[in-house]
């Protein structure tokens, strides 16, 4: 990608307008993090998404990508708003464009917690004022209303698109406007996102919800084995890498991996290939599993030649039950200093006891130095045991048993 001088120099001249440098000659080094977590979002989300969720009016880290939005409308001559609407090409020029411009001046700390706007860090608070005043005008008649748990049809879009969904945070934002003087401990904003994390919990996977077409379509056929384990306590924690959550309080601040058709978690079929791969590097392992000696060919014909399809684990009602919870969420409290009080973060997981069919596909069986298929089943099933998935298995997330054993 080509930088031109023009660029870095309207970046250098946003940069000192919208107060980014100040008069000694210094930035917030968070600026430079801003950047790269907007060019994150971008990747996973698009552009639009990542605009819409960097220009919410929010404090803190938030703030920060604001201002950074700001400079680079500045540098493409729009409005911070048409950020969205501009090619992809020229909004990563200007994103490298303020990287450069940064690199004239000292990056500095500044105080943890503190708004670069010279604002508040701490959202204000409800006071006495009656509901109907606050929910005039809104889709929501009261607070009981408000807080009402919605009805959810693809839990991944839910999460990652309505959680910030424009039209509901312009119904809040009116709400917000309102609340002077009405009396309440917490902010509209925030229970905004406690509603939305109870819907979440609440979502129940029905029998008509949780077909598996890959289990209907291979079901019988030679080669296709598969079988079901279930999550222990206290869960499982899946697709924690993703990017997720603004800063605001009350949000959910982890990812989670939910499939894109079905809005059901599941776990990918190349992270069971790999999990599964993995203890490979042990023969003696697989040697006590199997009761043979294996061959060195067989980890190359499994997993290079493509002698044998991974599918996605899905989860499936047991027997005798037409719909169960299967999301919860936790906490995590990483204690950056020991003198101070952690910050709990908060996730999803998938709750205990729910099954997840693993499903494989065999091509050339007879050709593999190990017997019938029926025997790699098995030992599939006890790598996936041993091991876990998805994160934290360290401290008990992730542990698979049997379906039906407790």
């Amino acid at each position: 990608m080509k930088i031109d001088i023009i660029d870095i120099k309207k970046a250098d001249e946003a940069l000192k307008k919208h107060k980014l440098v100040n008069e000694n000659g210094e930035y917030n080094k968070v600026y430079r993090g801003a950047v790269s977590s907007f060019g994150a979002a971008v990747i996973y989300s698009g552009l639009e998404a990542a605009v819409k969720s960097y220009s919410r009016k929010q404090t803190g880290s938030s703030a920060d990508m604001r201002r950074i939005l700001d400079v680079m409308a500045e540098i493409l001559g729009c409005d911070c708003k048409d950020l969205s609407t501009k090619q992809l090409r020229d909004v990563e020029r200007a994103m490298a464009a303020i990287k450069y411009a940064l690199k004239f001046y000292k990056a500095v700390e500044c105080e943890k917690g503190a708004n670069n706007n010279g604002g508040e860090s701490k959202g204000k608070h409800l006071k006495e004022k009656k509901e109907c005043d606050v929910f005039n005008g809104t889709k929501w008649k009261n607070l009981e209303g408000f807080l009402a748990n919605e009805k959810i049809a693809n839990l991944g879009w839910y999460f990652y698109k309505r959680y910030y969904n424009k039209d509901v945070e312009d119904d809040v934002k009116v709400c917000v406007e309102r609340y002077k003087g009405w009396k309440f401990k917490e902010s509209i904003h925030t229970m905004q996102y406690v509603r939305m994390n109870n819907s979440i919990k609440a979502y129940k996977l029905k029998r008509n919800c949780c077909c598996d077409h890959v289990h209907c379509t291979f079901k019988g056929q030679p080669g296709y084995f598969d079988f079901k384990l279930s999550t222990t306590y206290p869960g499982a924690l899946l697709g924690a890498g993703l990017l997720h959550g603004v800063g605001d309080e009350g949000e959910i601040k982890i990812g989670f991996q939910f499939d894109h058709t079905s809005g059901l978690p599941y776990i990918p079929g190349s992270s069971v290939k790999g999990i599964i791969r993995s203890m490979f590097s042990h023969p003696e392992y697989i040697r006590d599993i199997l009761g043979i000696q294996i061959e060195d060919a067989l980890e190359k014909q499994l997993f290079d030649e493509g002698r044998i399809i991974f599918f996605d684990a899905v989860p499936v009602l047991p027997e005798g039950i037409d719909e169960m919870n299967i999301i919860g969420d936790d906490f995590i409290t990483p204690h950056k200093d020991p003198l101070k009080n952690p910050i709990p973060i908060q996730f999803l997981k998938v709750l205990p006891d729910v099954t997840f069919r693993f499903s494989f596909f065999l091509k050339k069986e007879n050709e593999l130095p190990v017997g019938k298929n029926v025997k790699l089943g098995e030992l599939f099933k006890r790598i996936l045991m041993d091991t876990g998935v998805g994160a934290k298995t360290n401290v008990g997330y992730g542990r698979l048993v049997e379906a039906g054993r407790k």
